[in-house]
């Protein structure tokens, strides 16, 4: 209907953080990256986010077109935006799309390709994730719940957000990230613009140990 949630305790971020995101002066910050969550045909769309610093600058999204279209309007983006690099969701059909854009000598080390199903990175003393997938969540709403983003409102970016849900498992206390499958079943569209979003601000964990000469 393209109502926004009530807030639960389930909810992954609240609809009073992504509001105060959006009314928040701009952040300040040097680097560049680009989330893209690709789609092809169907009602998902291919999504790509751009943020400078922690402030998302633009935000647009394509429905219905092939992965040689998406690996084009990815182009144009890397020229667009010479500095950023670029986070693609590569399960699936954005596979394809990371490995044409690697054969390009031009974009080749600006493209990193990340697989959400894969294990998370966690830091001994942090929470547990389930997947990468759980990972970029958790770390995007930590940032929302610290006033940390800037956000342009457009599309379906408040409801993207708001609708995610979330739960730890019993097992071993992970946190666990609804998936698409999941949310479509509650009537809802996959949310595109969010994971690119979560793709746009996600940045590998340094893990190298601090190692200092005397």
């Amino acid at each position: 209907l393209g109502d926004f949630p009530k807030e639960s305790d389930d909810t992954l971020i609240a609809l009073r953080y992504v509001e105060a995101a959006i009314r928040i002066e701009t952040i300040e910050g040097d680097d560049w990256q680009i989330g893209v969550d690709i789609a092809r045909f169907g009602s998902d769309r291919t999504a790509f986010v751009v943020r400078h610093g922690n402030e998302v600058v633009k935000m647009d999204w394509f429905a219905k077109e092939d992965t040689m279209q998406s690996v084009g309007r990815a182009m144009n983006y890397l020229r667009e935006f010479p500095k950023a690099k670029m986070n693609i969701d590569e399960i699936g059909v954005g596979a394809g799309v990371v490995d044409r854009l690697k054969e390009n000598s031009e974009f080749s080390d600006r493209i990193l390709g990340v697989n959400s199903a894969e294990k998370a990175f966690e830091q001994e003393g942090e929470m547990k994730f389930v997947n990468k997938r759980a990972e970029m969540y958790m770390r995007l709403r930590e940032k929302f719940i610290n006033n940390d983003v800037k956000l342009i409102e457009k599309g379906t970016i408040i409801s993207d957000l708001t609708n995610i849900k979330y739960k730890f498992r019993s097992s071993n206390g992970a946190c666990q990230i609804e998936s698409k499958d999941e949310i479509k079943k509650r009537g809802l569209r996959s949310p595109d613009l969010a994971d690119a979003t979560a793709l746009a601000f996600y940045v590998i964990p340094d893990l190298e140990p601090d190692i200092k000469f005397l």
